[in-house]
């Protein structure tokens, strides 16, 4: 099973999840929300 934490927003937030074994997060830390041509640009 894969864990997915949401509204990551601070490096301490991030910090505590990974040690509490979360695999992968998204929130306002990685990016704020952009159109999606923007988007395709950020994870190319």
């Amino acid at each position: 099973m894969t864990i997915i934490s949401e509204w990551v927003e601070t490096q301490y937030q991030a910090d505590i999840l990974k040690k509490l074994g979360c695999q992968q997060a998204q929130g306002f830390l990685y990016s704020h929300p952009c159109p999606l041509d923007e988007w395709a640009n950020f994870v190319s």
